[in-house]
């Protein structure tokens, strides 16, 4: 639970420590059902915004792969966070231990 200001409550995922960073949300999004993972995902980091989160300390990571998310959702999240994907683990783990690409899409990548 993160408390941001205005009394508002945000519950993601997790939030993340590690040597380098500090205060990362980390919001999940399975890929069985992308628009509730989506509506949940948006709305989560939407607030974090208007609460004063950085957008470094923000993170969705996707299940599935880009076939299976709908482009302008991937656009629209990538506004409000980070997106990577539990298939490039590695860009997760780069994202998370300071390696904060100018690109907010963590995949090899990019859709067309």
């Amino acid at each position: 639970m993160v408390k941001l200001g205005g009394g508002l409550v945000i519950r993601p995922t997790l939030k993340v420590e590690t040597r380098n960073r500090s205060g990362i949300l980390v919001q999940t999004s399975p890929a069985t059902s992308t628009t509730q993972s989506f509506d949940h995902a948006y709305a989560l980091f939407g607030l974090a915004h208007r609460g004063g989160i950085p957008y470094a300390n923000r993170l969705v990571v996707l299940g599935g792969s880009y076939a299976v998310w709908n482009l302008a959702r991937l656009k629209a999240l990538s506004e409000v966070a980070y997106v990577g994907f539990w298939r490039y683990r590695e860009r997760l783990e780069g994202f998370l231990e300071g390696d904060i690409p100018s690109e907010p899409l963590l995949a090899p990548h990019r859709p067309a």
